[in-house]
């Protein structure tokens, strides 16, 4: 009687700890779309275009320290606008994001995504004028949020989509002309996979 109370006490010892970390854990992403800064083209002139979106890829490590919320840090790239006719180019590099991932079961492996963090951006302002090249570089800090569903394929291996804004200010971001030098927004809408290790 003694040896299967020990044995079973064993047992559920060495199942507790398991159970409780189950959902949980180190992971990857990759994800890859497209990205939209707004009012960049609200100053086209005759005889120019504009182009303001552009590919967005993101490289991402996260951990999930409940079924529900994970910390998650990026590496996002890809945000740009052009003038053509002007030689004017804007564009976003090195963008660190640091999340919070909220993750809510709804059917089956469909789970809805929340994401709210801060992305610390570093950007560029090039002007082309004759034979004259102007650079300059601004960073910034701001908030980003957003939203999508991911799908479950097994317990290693999930696909999701998201969409996400943040802010950008134009004295920061030198991502210029916009409406009396304000602040504008980026959005990215982007797919990608997940990898549980």
């Amino acid at each position: 009687m003694k040896l299967k109370t020990w044995i079973s006490g064993m047992v559920l010892a060495l199942a507790t700890p398991l159970a409780m970390a189950e959902g949980t854990g180190l992971y990857g992403a990759l994800d890859i779309g497209q990205s939209d800064i707004k009012d960049a083209c609200n100053t086209v002139a005759a005889g120019q275009s504009c182009s303001k979106t552009s590919t967005a890829t993101r490289l991402a490590l996260g951990y999930q320290f409940s079924p529900m919320f994970a910390g998650e840090l990026a590496l996002l790239n890809g945000a740009k606008s052009t003038f053509t006719g002007t030689g004017l180019t804007a564009e976003k590099k090195a963008d660190f994001q640091l999340a919070l991932m909220g993750t809510f079961p709804m059917a089956n492996q469909l789970s809805l995504l929340g994401k709210f963090g801060f992305t610390h951006s570093k950007n560029t302002y090039n002007e082309v004028v004759g034979l004259n090249v102007n650079n300059r570089e601004g960073s910034g800090l701001t908030l980003v949020l957003g939203a999508g569903v991911q799908y479950d394929i097994n317990k290693q291996m999930a696909v999701r989509a998201q969409y996400e804004t943040q802010g950008i200010d134009s004295d920061e971001a030198m991502i210029t002309p916009l409406p009396n030098e304000g602040k504008t927004n980026l959005s990215i809408l982007s797919a990608g996979v997940v990898y549980r290790f």
